[in-house]
């Protein structure tokens, strides 16, 4: 090439492989990832992110929650829900000032102050904490912060094994949302709650209560209704959870686990001596244990609704339920007793006693329990009257008979077990 076609073609590779720094600048920054640490967004290479994720950092940058502090319970814009902030309590979405808090430093304080303001009207948001005390009610709705069991972030009524936690009294209406109920102990009865009054509670937990007598958790003898409640490891010799007493007396389970309570003679979940029990929408009544009825033992009227159950109990006799003298129980199409173990009789259901009956309607399932002796599903003794709809599946059963007519009276279109087989369709 001539001398002079040099410096053209010299300067058009150097054009071609210079680095342009602005496209060097580019890939760099390409190469950066944004992480979380400690509420800080920080970018880091490829060298550093392992060192990032060891100290607990998150992939991405940080998430500024979008809460106004006076509402609650909705979407903070990261994935996690609106709280409310210190002194307040979250109640239908709205942050409301506390009434009564608990400053101390490790959440636990005396009881003296809420109860003189359970003893008045109106409405009361209580700050989470622990407050030690017995305590009762007037007409009032108390608004906790939750019914887990760190004081820190939840309320907690606790006795302190020094006597009954909490009582409302005859002609009183109250309303109780979020609470934790614990540490009764009572040579009488009711340690947790005593209701002679109209009582609902709503998200609460009734747990660790004793009493000598009846209603480890609960005695009632009046309205008390739960919603999305849990009554667990409570004892008394009889009624471990809940002892419903008196013809007026109505309790009505929604939601709500009946689970872990002991009863050292009949009982284990509830006793219902007199009285009305409807358990509905999926409540449970489970893992409990007594000398008959492990989960429920009843003279009273007993509606098991579509979707609630009886599972996993333990007795002498009824591991499930105990239908005794005078007892009327229904089980409505889609609820369920089942796993339930007997040492003796009626690993499902022990219906027995003069004047009480026993209604199981079509697709109601009697399933996979055991009884030592006789009725693994349903032993009917003497003076009862049993009767299984078309379709009633008593099936799955074990023990020397399926269901077991001894001197009682069983009504049915077929024989048991029900289907032929005693083998379960599918649910």
């Amino acid at each position: 090439l001539p001398r002079r076609a040099f410096p053209p073609l010299l300067g058009g590779l150097l054009a071609t492989w210079i680095p342009d720094p602005q496209h060097t600048t580019a890939k760099k920054r390409a190469k950066k990832k944004s992480f979380c640490l400690n509420g800080e967004t920080i970018k880091a290479t490829r060298k550093n992110r392992k060192k990032l994720l060891k100290r607990g950092a998150t992939p991405g940058p940080c998430c500024a929650p979008t809460c106004s502090g006076t509402t609650c319970g909705g979407d903070d814009g990261c994935g996690g829900t609106c709280a409310c902030p210190v002194g307040f309590v979250c109640h239908g979405g709205i942050c409301q000032a506390c009434t009564i808090a608990c400053p101390s430093a490790n959440h636990v304080c005396d009881g003296t102050a809420l109860q003189s303001v359970l003893s008045g009207s109106g409405t009361i948001f209580v700050c989470p904490g622990r407050y030690l005390g017995t305590f009762t009610s007037g007409s009032v709705s108390v608004i906790g912060a939750g019914d887990g069991v760190d004081p820190a972030t939840n309320t907690i009524l606790d006795a302190d094994r020094a006597g009954r936690v909490l009582r409302l009294e005859a002609g009183r209406t109250a309303h109780m949302y979020r609470l934790r109920v614990t540490g009764g102990l009572l040579n009488d009865n009711g340690s947790g709650v005593r209701n002679d009054g109209n009582l609902t509670m709503t998200d609460c937990t009734i747990t660790g209560n004793e009493a000598a007598d009846a209603g480890g958790g609960v005695f009632t003898t009046t309205t008390l209704s739960f919603t999305r409640c849990k009554v667990i490891e409570n004892k008394a010799a009889n009624g471990g959870g809940i002892y419903v007493s008196g013809a007026a007396a109505t309790v009505t389970l929604a939601g709500t686990v009946i689970g872990q309570n002991q009863a050292s003679v009949h009982g284990g979940g509830v006793y219902v001596n007199s009285g009305t029990l409807r358990v509905e929408d999926g409540s449970q009544i489970t893992a409990n244990s007594a000398g008959t009825g492990g989960g429920l033992r009843s003279s009273g009227t007993v509606l098991l609704a579509p979707n609630s159950s009886v599972t996993g109990n333990d007795a002498w006799d009824g591991a499930g339920i105990f239908n005794a003298a005078g007892g009327n129980l229904s089980l409505q199409a889609g609820s369920r007793v089942t796993g339930n173990k007997a040492g003796q009789n009626g690993g499902g259901i022990y219906s027995a006693g003069t004047g009480s009956q026993t209604y199981l309607s079509t697709s109601c399932r009697i399933e996979g329990n055991t009884a030592n002796s006789n009725g693994g599903g349903i032993y009917a003794g003497g003076g009862t009257m049993v009767t299984l709809s078309t379709g009633a599946l008593v099936c799955d059963n074990s023990s020397p008979q399926c269901v077991a007519a001894v001197a009682g009276t069983l009504i049915g279109p077929g024989s048991c077990p029900n289907p032929a087989g005693g083998v379960c369709p599918a649910s």
